[in-house]
């Protein structure tokens, strides 16, 4: 289905996403799950896409940079970003423009970023010098957010192991 035909209805457009996480990988589809992660005006369909990319396991260097523009959103939604984090580490886009822009999105307050942030350098196991300035940052998160003891433990634990990487 080329990407141009896409059902203007979201419940339609639900139903095209569900048979293409069915399908097996072929390029045309992932061109349209890789536009969708960053056009689709459904936060549904959002979250998805990077799940449809983890089941097609593609590594490609067009889904690195989807996920990779998605990141660098100055506006995302917080259950697709929820999403994006994890596929990255799944998917072993472990580099230095990768490592970056997850760490950037450390200071979140959105419901779980944070952890997600954190778990994705941690699975990426990649250091840089920005990833270790975020985690020492949330590694001293001052109390005020439910979440600031797991949130400040868990950055810690994951800043000794990558620490011990080379920059």
């Amino acid at each position: 289905m080329p990407l141009n035909y896409l059902p203007i209805d979201v419940m339609e457009r639900r139903s095209v996403f569900c048979e293409l996480w069915d399908s097996p990988w072929c390029e045309e589809h992932a061109a349209i799950v890789r536009h969708a992660l960053l056009h689709d005006p459904d936060p549904k369909i959002g979250q998805w896409c990077p799940q449809i990319l983890v089941a097609w396991a593609d590594r490609s260097a067009e889904t690195r940079n989807a996920l990779l523009m998605y990141l660098r959103q100055p506006f995302f939604e917080t259950a697709v970003i929820n999403e994006v984090l994890p596929a990255v580490a799944e998917l072993g886009f472990a580099d230095d423009e990768m490592v970056n822009a997850i760490a950037s999105h450390i200071g979140s307050l959105e419901y779980c970023v944070p952890l997600n942030v954190i778990d994705a350098l941690d699975r990426l196991g990649h250091s840089t010098p920005n990833a270790i300035d975020a985690l020492e940052w949330a590694s001293d998160i001052s109390s005020g957010y439910y979440a600031d003891d797991l949130i400040r433990q868990t950055a810690a634990e994951t800043l000794i192991k990558l620490k011990e990487l080379p920059l």
